[in-house]
């Protein structure tokens, strides 16, 4: 009798352990997405904070493989870590700094994946976490304003860069790559009817700061990202839009292309003349850049299957970062790294865009419009090696699957009560 009660004694602890840690865990994510993108060191210590309590959520259930959930995204993501694991490996010995950045970034990044899967595991947390993302982009977006009229931001009090705009970012390229994930985000809430009409106002005033924002930070990768974003948008809400017949939508194009022909008018000689410089061949940026792609190109052929080694790049260039992620990953983990991460982006596309066939899902459409401006920026910057920029992007895929999750798990409404 005494050992049933002690037993049950102990089960019920265990299962009070469980419901505590979760809980917990998910609002150290939720401070971990809030300071996203003005404290590195929030990152770092909120990261752990959640890592930790998951962790002891598994040991309360008994069961260590609790600290991960299977995903649609395994496979892809099991072939990116061992292409990272084999590069490393073969080029370990000529510095200790590949173990650290596997294990502080790669790892890092893959185990965020993995709790974001596993804390928002419920329409309330979903949109929860998708409410302090855009509060903390306002913030940081009025920090960026503020920035541009006194010469230091809020959060940060980082001085602009070349006289352009970076809110609480050290560069003004990486402040547009933040832009690139949120933006079309708060666009596809703003357009969608679904929506309740007080939050498409709060969002659709959130997208005119960040418009604002991007425009300011003269990153013209991120202008090009953001525009393929809002295409696939428009695309999908053209394709897709009821009650309108085919000559109405396009005249709704027609209309929304004039909007940017006329905004165009009326936009500063100086974002202007950005605008036009990327595609003039006699800009200073673009020759430079060929010159860190050649170079770069010369590395990858050194060693085009598994790379140079993890976060060889500089050290083996002896010059500045090559201004794009996907080069700099096939120099580091060579092309099966770098297609392994490709497989990431197509099977994540895959269930982004059949889970939009079936449920036209506003905030679906727009984390997917995000990573894909995202991804498109990283054909002009390293966004993916930059801490704040990557913790970003990953936490982007873990709300894909995580709502690819709840979508078959419950009746999901929409709307942020």
């Amino acid at each position: 009798m005494v050992g049933k009660m002690i037993e049950e004694g102990s089960k019920g602890l265990r299962e009070g352990i469980v419901a505590f840690s979760d809980t917990i865990g998910y609002i150290f994510l939720c401070l971990l997405v809030f300071f996203m993108g003005f404290s590195s060191a929030g990152i770092e210590i909120f990261f752990i904070f959640a890592l930790l309590v998951y962790a002891i959520r598994a040991i309360a259930k008994g069961d260590l493989k609790e600290i991960f959930t299977s995903s649609k995204l395994d496979l892809p993501i099991l072939a990116f870590i061992l292409a990272n694991i084999i590069s490393y490996i073969i080029n370990s010995f000529y510095s200790p700094e590949p173990i650290r950045y596997l294990f502080s970034r790669i790892g890092e990044y893959i185990m965020l994946y993995f709790l974001v899967i596993k804390a928002v595991n419920t329409e309330k947390r979903f949109k929860t976490i998708l409410a302090i993302l855009l509060f903390s982009s306002c913030l940081i977006g009025i920090s960026g304003v503020y920035q541009q009229f006194t010469g230091l931001d809020l959060l940060r009090h980082r001085p602009l860069v070349n006289s352009y705009m970076t809110s609480s970012f050290k560069h003004y390229n990486c402040f547009g790559g933040y832009l690139t994930l949120i933006l079309p985000l708060s666009i596809s809430i703003t357009l969608s009817t679904k929506i309740k009409r007080g939050y498409r106002i709060c969002t659709g005033i959130l997208t005119l700061l960040l418009v604002y924002c991007l425009l300011s930070t003269y990153s013209r990768g991120a202008w090009i990202g953001v525009i393929f974003g809002l295409i696939f948008i428009f695309v999908y809400y053209y394709r897709n839009a009821t009650g309108l017949s085919s000559f109405k939508k396009l005249l709704i194009m027609f209309l929304i292309i004039a909007l940017f022909i006329g905004i165009s008018f009326i936009l500063p000689n100086s974002i202007k003349q950005r605008a036009v410089s990327i595609l003039k061949l006699e800009s200073s940026g673009r020759l430079g850049r060929e010159g860190l792609y050649i170079k770069a190109i010369r590395l990858i052929n050194q060693s085009p299957f598994f790379g140079n080694g993890l976060a060889s790049y500089i050290y083996k260039s002896r010059s500045v970062w090559p201004h794009n992620s996907y080069i700099q990953m096939a120099v580091e983990v060579g092309l099966i790294g770098l297609f392994s991460f490709f497989w990431i982006l197509i099977a994540l596309f895959i269930v982004g865009v059949r889970n939009l066939r079936k449920d036209k899902d506003p905030f679906l459409l727009g984390i997917l419009g995000g990573i894909l401006s995202f991804c498109v920026h990283c054909f002009f910057d390293s966004n993916l090696y930059w801490t704040q920029l990557a913790i970003s992007f990953w936490l982007m895929v873990g709300l894909v699957i995580s709502l690819d999750k709840i979508k078959y798990q419950n009746r999901f409404e929409y709307g942020f009560k």
